[in-house]
């Protein structure tokens, strides 16, 4: 039975095209996002990272209509080369063909991803008529389905699937989107609380508007500056890409995403008049919180399950309002915009009484206001933000391109240990904006023929304790090494290495004297690709960590082996993958591999055993898509249970 059902996934695939092939850049994107915020375990990971692959998933795009921060999101461009795209599109109007990009400063390299990804020739930017604002329509509706064994517990008071539903209509103007989700565990119901899914967002976006670059009512998320005082959802910080180091600046985004807490829930309007930008915003919405006694909340709780008892008492149990208005001018070679908001919570924040959270003051509310700037000068784009929240922050970065195979790019930031604001994420060692003083140094080159080399280094202190160690001034480091060369167009290898440097505890004591040491992480990542033919890829995969903690020493290594046989059109394909590791806890190994739409798998490869995976994409009928993405996990340990997990999505495009 099994055998016939295999074949007939093969034979749907080699039949008809699919659509929702992610790009080949996201997957060391993941990776690098993986383990550079494991450690913290404070946000919605894979949610958040539904509006970087949200473009991946589409059609073709418009380039006379994406913004800065989409973009940025695609992966292959540096921040010299988004600002040359929309520097040319503002001084000479939209672009009629791909030729004209040449133009604008991309550099040659990127001209066959550009092909790939955007129409050839354009229609001029849509302006608001009432008579043509629901033309171009197009709608998508997905249904999400998986289920994980090791997420089933009887405990748990609904069933053990996590379904969404989503539905998403786009025209010349006018965005439409509705997002329903439940957790594994979760409750399907119909009451006074409680409206089918656990969780419910919608959005109405509408753009084009005399005088109104966007207006948006629903939930939305907001990126000013360089995060210091806000930015919701997913944003670059250290991976691969060394020199995508400038946040998308002062943007309002429908929110895409099932995360449940990362969003605000009101109404955004951005105005452009001439050379002034004016943006105001409000929210009103209840959050996820670990609530002390009928005055006081101590934690925010990010991660989304209401499943038990105690996880639906802190479910939206803390009221948030915010409001704010920025203002700013903006010139073909300058920019800058001054930022204010005040947000209220109806109960106070106090953190838990460790050392690490003793500078963190208790309040329940706080006003945040910031200038953010860019300038562009020829090759040189620099870039910043000085905020205060209480106490000042401030972040400032270049990027220079220094030869048109090198590009250079450098970035300082400061951030007091009294310094908070919730919705705070900016370029950081932590997730957190908070106790660190750092400089970060990247380079890419790519000068020898087929070979492309990228560097950085980010040497960081925290004034104060954290959550690791109980000193204070100490420091660490964080060095990456990335090279991908081409042996020809169907071979290619990559490799990686990453090491860190951390400050940690040797003995837990109470007093600032204590002792501590450094932890050191080497990881080897080496991918060897071979497309011999246009219907078939494989990719082998080799991971090595090496760590060592205060005369202590631990490994750990993968290896993993993925097939894909597409179709000609290069978007249905099945895809076959195998991964043997042996790992502790200190040296895991993520490893990204092919999922459906909204389910980014970046397994965590920790312990003795086997992952076998495997994932389909394909088209049913007309407008109908399947994707099925099957993975079993066996361990060779008998103190750990064997994971398993089926996950498929539905959608219907029309």
């Amino acid at each position: 039975m099994a055998v016939r059902f295999l074949l007939a996934i093969v034979f749907m695939i080699l039949s008809k095209p699919c659509v929702g092939q992610v790009s080949e850049v996201l997957s060391e994107i993941t990776d690098d996002f993986f383990e550079e915020t494991s450690d913290d375990g404070n946000i919605e990971m894979q949610d958040n990272l539904d509006e970087l692959y949200l473009l991946a998933d589409d059609s073709l795009l418009n380039i006379n209509n994406i913004s800065y921060a989409e973009l940025q999101m695609l992966g292959f461009l540096n921040n010299t080369e988004i600002n040359g795209i929309l520097n040319y599109r503002e001084k000479y109007g939209d672009f009629c063909t791909l030729t004209e990009i040449k133009g604008a400063g991309v550099l040659d390299k990127n001209i066959d991803n550009m092909y790939a990804i955007f129409f050839s020739e354009y229609e001029n930017t849509p302006r608001f008529k009432p008579k043509n604002a629901l033309r171009n329509a197009n709608n998508r509706l997905s249904m999400f389905f998986k289920r994980n064994n090791s997420t089933q517990s009887n405990s748990y008071a609904g069933s053990p699937w996590n379904m969404a539903l989503r539905y998403r209509f786009s025209s010349n103007n006018i965005k439409f989107g509705f997002i329903g989700e439940k957790d594994a565990g979760e409750k399907f119901t119909f009451n006074s609380q409680t409206h089918g899914f656990d969780f419910n967002s919608a959005y109405l976006c509408v753009t084009g508007l005399k005088g109104i670059e966007s207006l948006i009512i629903g939930d939305y998320k907001l990126k000013i500056g360089q995060g210091l005082i806000h930015s919701n959802g997913y944003t670059m910080g250290k991976t691969s890409l060394v020199n995508d180091i400038c946040k998308e600046q002062d943007v309002v985004l429908p929110n895409t995403s099932a995360a449940e807490n990362d969003f605000l829930r009101g109404i955004a309007i951005k105005t452009k008049l001439g050379k002034f930008r004016l943006m105001g915003f409000a929210s009103n919405k209840n959050f996820d919180a670990t609530t002390k006694n009928d005055s006081t909340f101590s934690s925010y709780k990010t991660d989304g399950y209401h499943r038990t008892e105690s996880e639906l008492t802190s479910k939206r149990s803390i009221n948030e309002k915010l409001i704010g208005v920025q203002c700013g001018v903006r010139l073909p070679t300058f920019y800058v915009a001054y930022t204010f908001l005040t947000c209220q919570y109806s109960k106070s924040y106090t953190p838990a009484a460790t050392l690490a959270n003793e500078k963190i003051p208790i309040f329940d509310s706080y006003n945040a206001q910031s200038l953010n700037y860019q300038i562009l000068a020829g090759r040189l784009t620099a870039f910043g933000e000085m905020s205060m929240v209480g106490k000042v922050a401030v972040l400032n970065g270049i990027t220079y391109q220094a030869a048109p195979t090198v590009v250079v790019s450098a970035l300082q930031r400061y951030f007091p240990p009294e310094y908070f604001s919730h919705y705070a994420s900016a370029f950081s060692e932590r997730t957190s904006v908070s106790n660190e003083d750092a400089f970060y140094l990247g380079i890419s080159f790519h000068g020898l023929k087929n070979t492309e080399i990228k560097t950085y280094f980010d040497f960081f202190k925290h004034p104060w304790c954290t959550y690791y160690v109980s000193s204070q001034h100490t420091n660490g480091s964080d060095m990456l090494t990335y090279i991908n060369y081409k042996f020809n167009k169907t071979t290619h290898l990559y490799f990686k290495w990453r090491g860190r440097q951390r400050p940690k505890n040797i003995t837990a004591t109470q007093n600032n004297s204590i002792s501590y040491a450094h932890t050191h992480t080497d990881l080897f990542r080496l991918r060897f690709k071979f497309m011999p033919t246009t219907y078939l890829t494989s990719e082998t995969s080799v991971g090595f960590v090496f760590y060592s903690f205060n005369h202590s020493y631990e490994n750990g290594h993968a290896i993993c082996q993925n097939l894909r046989l597409s179709h000609p059109s290069g978007k249905s394909f099945l895809e076959f993958r195998t991964a043997i590791f042996n790992t502790t806890y200190n040296t895991r190994i993520y490893a990204s591999e092919t999922s459906v739409s909204y389910n980014y798998s970046s397994p965590c490869l920790y312990g003795n055993g086997q992952r076998l995976s495997m994932c389909a994409q394909t088209i049913i009928a007309k407008k109908l898509s399947l994707q099925i993405h099957l993975s079993h996990i066996d361990y060779a340990n008998d103190d750990k249970k064997d994971i398993g997990e089926l996950v498929f999505c539905i959608g219907y495009k029309f």
